[in-house]
């Protein structure tokens, strides 16, 4: 019973250290946060994360609500629809791996739907798993949503997700999780290179 309360108090913490290190950019940066299903309530979720946003003072920060597929119930199509409302992001987490229905999917309308890992881990070995990711940037672009890769490992599997269309994506490939001073260094390092994705 204390999802929400364990939610709140992270997304106040990574909102608060981000803002404390991060220095200002001309582009938006987003930061993800998953939550439990429970938690996805706009009259709770909204005042905790708009406070935190207030409290750091910054403007160019985007907050993505991140739910996962299996627990993508029609009850919280309305309170996704009020986050989305107030202008925070959403995304539908280890998207394929769940049993929303294309319906579910259409009525949420979310702003990302990220591929689960186990289809990026099949890959290279072209499995039929694997297979399903272009039928799943299909489905992503009918409903107007980018599509996240998880899990990538790799440069090839990063290659033969761009070519399916797939722009964004995460995993030990791109980069592994690091303390917050050394996160904002390698941002710092990428936005200096010229990337802004």
């Amino acid at each position: 019973g204390l999802e929400r309360r364990f939610d709140h108090a992270v997304a106040r913490k990574a909102i608060a250290e981000l803002s404390a290190h991060l220095p200002p950019i001309d582009e938006r940066f987003g930061i993800a946060l998953n939550c439990f299903p429970p938690s996805v309530d706009a009259n709770t979720l909204a005042p905790v994360l708009q406070g935190a946003l207030q409290a750091s003072g910054r403007r160019d920060l985007d907050v993505c609500v991140e739910i996962t597929e299996h627990s993508l119930a029609s009850d919280l199509v309305k309170e996704v629809q009020g986050l989305q409302a107030l202008g925070f992001l959403v995304a539908v987490d280890d998207f394929g791996t769940g049993y929303s229905n294309l319906k579910s999917v259409t009525r949420l309308s979310p702003d990302l739907l990220k591929i689960d890992g186990s289809f990026v881990y099949e890959l290279e070995d072209a499995t039929l798993r694997a297979s399903l990711i272009p039928e799943i940037v299909r489905i992503a672009k009918a409903v107007s949503a980018e599509t996240v890769a998880e899990g990538i490992q790799n440069a090839r599997q990063m290659q033969l997700l761009l070519a399916e269309g797939v722009r964004y994506g995460q995993g030990f490939g791109l980069g592994m999780p690091m303390p917050v001073e050394e996160f904002v260094g390698f941002v710092a390092e990428r936005l200096a290179d010229g990337h802004r994705e």
